[in-house]
């Protein structure tokens, strides 16, 4: 048995006002079974009602750091892990550094998730890579040896492309910095798209004659391996005149090379434009809330009886919490060995805490 510390999130009428009171109480229990609060918390109306020992302080409604190690999937045995995996019945995997490192396979990723799914898992895939139409994003999956409907498929840019159908624009233009597939998915929500012709216009050519077409109604940028001077220019244009500036994602960095190699992401572009414009966009990936509505409302998750699993901190981890989740850290991506080890041994102050952590999903495979 262990003592751990739990929460409550206790919820009373005052009036017209529900107020929503956090309470830490202690209790003794047995790891990884649910347990149900003492009697005397049960004379009033609370929620947040089911926890164990692995993800008491992070499922427990609170923003604030653990003051406990992460669960580590790797060196736990095999009954403690199915014990934790009995207690979630959907996965939500991020796609680059998880499973997969650019054009590279991760080893064991795609027996972990046919694991999942042969134990009747429901696994879903939300990727902040806003480069691929589903078309081509399910090649991806095939490549690598992973059998996914498209269905339990969401891109940033389908996020993206879902936010302007659901906000009025649909029939209107929007200037688009991106690739030919997020310009793909976003026509198909019946949005027009303009931006692809400043593609290798000369900033001389550009600057003489530089004006913005009066139709357009919004801009939205993603990742452009084409991107130019000529369209940050012509984007800045449009968004210092009024227009709303929409993101597929603030991912500064990302896994995109054959190696797995680290390079700029499309945080690094958005940055370029805050600065310059002095806006903040509207992210419609990870961690936002829209996403975070779209996945669940769609897709009829349980927020309480799933996983997010990602490489990063501040979009997979932080989307999970957000969106009520439990959440795994694999160290396959762009967080490193040493923050895990932090979070394991209870070290890490930083934000985003994890419920779990794992080297790669290779790790939730129970022999």
């Amino acid at each position: 048995a262990t003592s751990v510390q739990y929460y409550l999130l206790v919820e009373r009428t005052s009036g017209d006002a529900t107020i929503l009171q956090r309470r830490r109480s202690f209790a003794t229990l047995d790891p990884f079974v649910p347990f149900v609060p003492p009697v005397h918390h049960q004379t009033e109306q609370w929620k947040g009602m089911m926890f164990s020992v692995a993800s008491v302080a992070v499922r427990a409604l609170s923003a604030r750091t653990c003051s406990h190690g992460a669960l580590c999937l790797d060196t736990i045995s095999a009954t403690t892990k199915k014990s934790w995996l009995d207690n979630l019945d959907t996965f939500v995997f991020d796609c680059d550094g998880v499973v997969w490192r650019g054009s590279q396979k991760i080893a064991g990723a795609a027996d972990a998730i046919k694991f999942l799914q042969s134990q009747g898992k429901r696994v879903y895939f939300v990727t902040n890579n806003s480069t691929k139409a589903v078309a081509g994003l399910s090649k991806k999956f095939v490549d690598h040896g992973i059998s996914v409907d498209e269905d339990n498929m969401i891109s940033a840019g389908m996020s993206t492309a879902h936010y302007l159908k659901t906000h009025g624009f649909k029939g209107k233009k929007v200037y688009v910095i991106g690739s030919a597939g997020l310009a793909e998915t976003i026509r198909r929500e019946g949005v027009a798209v303009c931006g692809d012709e400043d593609t290798g216009v000369p900033w001389e050519e550009f600057h003489q004659n530089a004006s913005i077409d009066p139709d357009v109604a919004a801009v939205v940028v993603g990742l452009d391996f084409q991107l130019n001077y000529v369209k940050l220019s012509h984007a800045c244009m449009y968004i210092r005149s009024g227009v709303p500036f929409i993101i597929t994602n603030r991912d500064a960095a990302s896994p995109l090379l054959a190696d797995g190699g680290i390079v700029p992401g499309n945080g690094a572009i958005i940055e370029c434009l805050v600065k310059a414009t002095g806006i903040e966009p509207i992210n419609c990936g990870k961690p936002s809330e829209s996403l975070g509505d779209l996945l669940l409302h769609s897709k009829k998750i349980d927020p309480s009886r799933a996983c997010m699993v990602g490489d990063r901190l501040d979009t997979d981890i932080a989307f999970g919490r957000t969106t009520g989740m439990s959440t795994l850290l694999v160290l396959s991506g762009v967080t490193n060995g040493d923050v895990g080890a932090d979070m394991v041994a209870g070290a890490y102050t930083g934000p985003h805490q994890p419920t779990a952590v794992a080297s790669s999903i290779q790790a939730l495979s129970v022999e």
